[in-house]
């Protein structure tokens, strides 16, 4: 019965597809050619694909995999022959001419997409079962092994998602490892390029240490590790607040051991610590800190608040340039725009980011979810296929560029140095800007690109008229509320015991 229902469901799609033709024939490739017109038509065929097996996949009542695997290759299948059969039979094409006409359909330098068209088709009705499927409400905790390793083999309580985890949770009473295993929730919830969250972490006693998880690197866009070390360095930083809410200073030693390059730091609890308003005020901003990619509202993010950021980045080292005045800021706008140009003309870079787009239903707990730039849930499945195919550069420009030229603050967190050192201590400089904009209402998000080009970033420096090195772009303002993106929890990302000594401060 399943089958027949998807033959019904293939066949309500060819006729839509069939006025979709008779349109992209009889309209749009007269009005922007015929290249243009299958590139069109073929995103909007796609979208009709998806929506009729979003509609009609609970009516077709295929739920396993492999019969939803069944419909979807019949789909491509008889696609396929109603394409032969029109061509030899409505069309009366020779067998040359229907040759060359499936060359067209299926030769991308020619505008055809019909091959990733029969992969959508393909595809669609698992995907769209995975979207229509109830979810369940609730994240619950358990109990992990490799969490409870963290803890000096005791089973720890963390949450299956850490932004579920409750202060109330804290072990108190517990050991010095217990509670750091406990804070590491706190940890992965720091931002990072793509959301690969490149972080690793190991008990060695009393002590945590923070790797950098080298697999999970970005060769294209971030060949030196730049980034990566920059985005562990984040995660010290809330360590570091989490800490102190929980009434510790917290003592770290960074590149505590030269023989192990990737071990970052060795983090401790440190002597006691009085906990502070402002504290908790960070502390809080903690899970509801998101990288907010939306258009913000033009009312300015007050003075203060801007001279507080500077002030809590200068505690790490790492200096704050408000980028002011309309030509500098102009200035800036164009190199976020050359940026985009620059790498979206690059296909290892448009391939890279791809690798590290999710659909809106994933349930990887890495990656950039579509709705994190807006995408719904068409796009979002579609959206790698359009960023590693075509080069998007200018028209991703344009919209960075008001994107910049838009937002009521622009600020540059920079190091005197670009080692290592720096790119960690501005990492930790950041997760304390951005908490300390949150707890104000102020949301941020980041333009990097001016800073990941190397020509880019050298006149980006001579435009701060700073000896300095750039680090990051940031953009600040008030926006709407958006969704958080995933994180892994801590035993995905912890490491077993590496013994209980500190050793040597680097």
């Amino acid at each position: 019965m399943y089958l027949f229902r998807g033959l019904v469901a293939w066949a309500v799609m060819m006729a839509g597809e069939s006025g979709l033709a008779m349109i992209r024939t009889l309209l749009l490739a007269p009005a922007v050619g015929d290249f243009r017109a299958r590139q069109i038509g073929f995103f909007v065929g796609a979208a009709l694909i998806f929506g009729v097996a979003c509609l009609l996949i609970r009516w077709i009542g295929a739920k396993a995999r492999g019969r939803l695997l069944a419909v979807g290759l019949m789909w491509a299948a008889l696609t396929l022959l109603f394409e032969i059969g029109v061509g030899r039979l409505a069309l009366g094409l020779t067998g040359e001419q229907l040759r060359e006409r499936l060359r067209e359909d299926y030769d991308p330098s020619g505008g055809g997409l019909m091959g990733v068209g029969l992969v959508v088709l393909a595809l669609s009705p698992w995907a769209a079962r995975r979207l229509r499927r109830p979810t369940r409400s609730g994240v619950g905790l358990t109990r992990s092994p490799t969490a409870g390793s963290v803890a000096g083999g005791r089973a720890a309580t963390v949450a299956a998602d850490p932004r579920a985890v409750s202060e109330t949770d804290y072990p108190g009473a517990g050991s010095a490892s217990e509670k750091l295993g406990f804070l590491l929730n706190y940890a992965v919830l720091a931002p990072s390029s793509h959301n690969t969250q490149p972080w690793l972490f190991r008990p060695a006693g009393d002590w945590v240490e923070v790797l950098a998880d080298r697999t999970r690197s970005l060769p294209i866009a971030d060949p030196d590790g730049r980034a990566l070390v920059i985005s562990c360095g984040a995660a010290l930083g809330n360590l570091r607040v989490a800490l102190r809410r929980f009434g510790h200073c917290g003592e770290e030693r960074d590149f505590p051991d030269d023989r192990q390059p990737d071990l970052l730091a060795r983090v401790g609890l440190g002597d006691r610590h009085p906990t502070t308003a402002g504290d908790v005020a960070l502390f809080d901003a903690l899970p509801r800190r998101r990288t907010n990619r939306r258009a913000f509202d033009p009312r300015p993010v007050p003075d203060e608040l801007l001279r507080a950021l500077v002030a809590a980045a200068a505690d790490d080292g790492v200096w704050v340039q408000v980028v002011s005045g309309e030509d500098r800021r102009a200035a800036v706008a164009e190199l976020v725009a050359e940026g985009d140009v620059a790498q979206a003309s690059d296909q290892s870079f448009r391939r890279e980011l791809a690798a590290w787009m999710r659909p809106n239903w994933s349930r990887r707990r890495d990656g950039m979810p579509g709705y994190a730039h807006g995408l719904g849930a068409v796009s979002s499945l579609l959206g790698p296929v359009v960023i590693r195919t075509f080069d998007w550069g200018r028209g991703r420009a344009a919209a960075d560029r008001r994107l910049s030229l838009g937002s009521p603050a622009l600020a540059v967190l920079g190091t005197d140095g670009d080692g290592p050192e720096d790119w960690l201590a501005a990492g930790r400089a950041l997760a304390t800007v951005l908490l300390r904009a949150r707890a104000g209402g102020v949301d941020a998000s980041f333009l990097n690109q001016p800073i990941e080009v190397p020509g880019l970033r050298a006149r980006l420096r001579a435009l701060l008229g700073t000896p300095g090195h750039p680090q990051l772009l940031v953009r600040m303002g008030y926006g709407p509320a958006v969704r958080a993106t995933p994180r892994r929890p801590v035993s995905e990302v912890t490491l077993p015991g590496g013994g209980r000594g500190a050793g040597r401060s680097g």
